[in-house]
């Protein structure tokens, strides 16, 4: 059992430094927003990502973000306090072109906690991933040769321009016409 008196101040900054530690190993930043968007206060431990704390502190959001990003955020941090459960929402920054992902709780009656994480290079994955298979639709689509895919003897896509199926099977005189023909073995 804890005693409290004299060890409480001792206790109390060994916590402290052992969430500062937890802390410095999170990159992601740390927002306390009021419910009209000013911030109150932020934790980094990355200081090439953020203005200095004197120039952020007691603005409101408008001051430093784009409207879009604001307009979404304002939203979401009535909707927190409203019902008190959290919400993430995403967000673009055009002219450094960095996507974040912002998480948004309950922090006190009239504020939220904002946990920010960089999420840019995962978003350009996903786009560049949207943009290939885009591609590769319209390669399989609009092939002149018929194209077959199949995995462990079964067709799972097939060009359905230049090939029918009939209860399941190929009509054997398309068949016998192909002058492509695609085998992807492929593991789900």
């Amino acid at each position: 059992m804890r005693k409290h008196g004299e060890n409480s101040d001792n206790n109390f900054e060994s916590l402290k430094l052992k969430y500062e530690k937890v802390l410095k190993a999170i990159p992601d930043l740390f927002f306390i927003f009021d419910k009209d968007g000013y911030l109150r206060d932020y934790y980094t431990n990355n200081t090439n990502t953020i203005l200095p704390y004197e120039k952020l502190i007691n603005k409101n959001i408008k001051e430093f973000l784009p409207p879009k990003a604001v307009t979404s955020i304002l939203k979401n941090i009535a909707a927190v306090l409203k019902e008190n459960k959290p919400f993430t929402i995403r967000f673009y920054i055009p002219p450094q072109k960095i996507y974040h992902e912002m998480r948004l709780i309950s922090y006190s009656k009239d504020r939220v906690l904002a946990i920010v994480r960089d999420i840019t290079e995962q978003e350009i994955i996903r786009l560049e991933l949207k943009e290939s298979e885009e591609l590769y639709h319209k390669m399989f689509e609009h092939s002149p040769d018929p194209i077959i895919i199949y995995s462990e003897g079964k067709v799972v896509d097939w060009q359905k321009r230049n090939l029918s199926l009939q209860k399941g099977k190929f009509a054997m005189w398309k068949f016998l016409r192909f002058r492509l023909f695609i085998k992807i073995n492929y593991r789900c």
